[in-house]
């Protein structure tokens, strides 16, 4: 592309963010004759845009399953239970003989 098809291109591309419809429109099309003078088409003139790159987990969703959800909720209960059993015995263990209580 030639330095004022560059510059001429530039400008135009500034329109096409233009409050006017009309005013875009035309934009677009002065746009697109400067490309295509070129021997360009938008995919080319974008091309060499930077593009931001994605880890795979912004691109996925992943829903938890139900029975996922269960079997973690029954593993903390159970965690949970045995860590009130041994609290309980070693209470126990401690407690004052109820003769000594004032």
């Amino acid at each position: 592309m030639t330095p004022e098809d560059h510059a001429k291109l530039l400008k135009v591309a500034g329109l096409l963010a233009s409050d006017n419809a009309g005013e875009r429109a035309n934009a677009a099309a002065r746009a697109t004759e400067i490309l295509e003078r070129n021997g360009m088409s938008w995919t080319d003139a974008l091309a060499s845009v930077p593009v931001e790159t994605l880890f795979v987990s912004d691109t996925i969703s992943v829903e938890p399953v139900f029975d996922d959800e269960v079997t973690r909720l029954r593993s903390a209960l159970a965690t949970s239970e045995a860590m009130w059993r041994s609290l309980a015995e070693e209470l126990d263990t401690v407690k004052p003989p109820e003769s000594s209580i004032l």
